[in-house]
């Protein structure tokens, strides 16, 4: 998991290629020390091959945290993969008439 700022305070935070309970302690360790910094926040979720329920609370945390900090927040991409097969087990998604599931915020479609 990568953090990067450019000059404008943009905080690009990288999930990595993994968000599972293992993995969720170092991710919050590292991303609550870029949070104060960065005036936007980008969640990038591509190529991340297992995400769960602990990952899908902690990217969770870190939206609301950065709203409440008065931050943008979006992702990079729309979920998809892992995320989006995360999102979908937990109840975030819904399914109509057998096709690919969609995210019920707009957020986890990269619209906000």
């Amino acid at each position: 998991m990568t953090v990067k700022s450019n000059e404008h305070n943009s905080g690009a935070f990288r999930v990595g290629d993994r968000l599972t309970i293992n993995d969720v302690e170092q991710r919050r360790n590292e991303w609550l020390s870029a949070l104060p910094t960065a005036k936007t926040v980008t969640i990038d979720a591509a190529g991340t091959e297992a995400v769960d329920v602990a990952g899908l609370q902690l990217l969770i945390a870190l939206r609301y945290s950065s709203e409440r900090a008065g931050k943008a927040v979006r992702l990079a991409e729309p979920a998809e993969g892992a995320l989006l097969q995360a999102l979908t087990q937990a109840g975030f998604c819904e399914t109509q008439n057998g096709a690919l599931p969609v995210a019920r915020d707009g957020f986890w479609r990269g619209e906000v």
